[in-house]
């Protein structure tokens, strides 16, 4: 890819506090324009530091970051015309209503008011427009959040653990709005998380951080690739697991016992499960019930530890 086909794009991105340890360190990312790009790393990762990189908000003295093919530092602000941001909780006006709250973003930015219907209709807010945000919940406070931020109709949006504190409703709800401006509204969507399963539910191509390092960057098809190298843990039930083990044991050497009925192998893949469970359909074995443990889960797991 060229430089402009990526929505972001930093080149050996580096940070650290008072010359400590990096939180930052050497960070490539490539973020294709078009796509959703989930950011993904354990609490502490680098990730929110790295969003205020992106932002503007923390300096950087090194010519190293790129929106849209963009030099951050020689086009500063110009280049967050195009950029939609909310870095954690929104600020907001309790005692005022949505659409008032927005007034005001766009008298501070210069921006026309006649967004406004059309962006709280975007983000499933036209019905509570006048009603004040201290009757929102937190998933309302946070879809306004990303009204704020949609109101400049930017081509890229950069959000921090938008779902972080939301109840199962709310980040259902969070997702179906994320997945919406991408596909109805062509953004890009850069998200910083710490939630694997919803990155995996969201986004199509993901950067994993741990301790200021990017460990793995890709499409979410490369990083199932990568975690099914790692194998698949299955647990088979199997009633009176007992009279049966030596004989699986000598087809599988490394299958482990849990209790009395429940067996547990590591195979290579997914489509493993199928193979040894008609072998032992062959083998006149009772299965009852399967639970895998997908690779994902556990290498990730792998590489965000110590």
């Amino acid at each position: 890819m060229e430089l402009n086909q990526f929505a972001i794009q930093t080149k050996g991105l580096h940070y650290a506090f008072r010359q400590k340890t990096p939180v930052v360190n050497q960070l490539s990312l490539q973020v294709p324009t078009g796509s959703i790009y989930g950011f993904l790393g354990p609490n502490g990762a680098g990730k929110t530091t790295t969003m205020r990189l992106l932002t503007g908000m923390l300096p950087n003295p090194t010519d190293n970051i790129y929106l849209f093919g963009k030099s951050l530092q020689q086009h500063i602000p110009q280049v967050f015309e195009s950029v939609g941001t909310l870095i954690e909780m929104p600020s907001l006006y309790l005692h005022l209503s949505a659409t008032d709250n927005l007034r005001i973003i766009c008298k501070l930015r210069g921006i026309t008011e006649a967004n406004i219907g059309k962006t709280l209709s975007i983000v499933g807010l036209s019905q509570v427009a006048k009603r004040k945000v201290k009757e929102f919940s937190l998933g309302m406070k946070q879809r306004l959040g990303i009204a704020m931020a949609l109101l400049p109709e930017p081509k890229l949006l950069m959000l921090d653990e938008p779902v972080n504190g939301l109840d199962p409703a709310g980040i259902i709800e969070m997702r179906k709005l994320l997945l919406q401006l991408n596909q109805e509204q062509g953004l890009t969507i850069f998200i910083s998380s710490h939630l694997l399963n919803e990155v995996e539910k969201t986004c199509n191509h993901v950067g994993i951080i741990h301790k200021g390092i990017l460990q793995f960057q890709g499409s979410l098809n490369d990083l199932y690739q990568n975690s099914q190298q790692q194998g698949v843990e299955v647990v088979f039930k199997i009633p009176e697991l007992t009279n049966y083990f030596a004989q699986i044991e000598s087809q599988y050497p490394k299958a482990q016992q849990l209790n009395a009925t429940l067996l547990q192998l590591q195979l290579p893949s997914e489509l493993a499960i199928a193979s040894t469970n008609e072998w032992m359909a062959q083998q006149h074995i009772p299965v009852t019930g399967i639970q895998s443990k997908q690779g994902l889960e556990e290498w990730f797991m792998n590489i965000t530890k110590n």
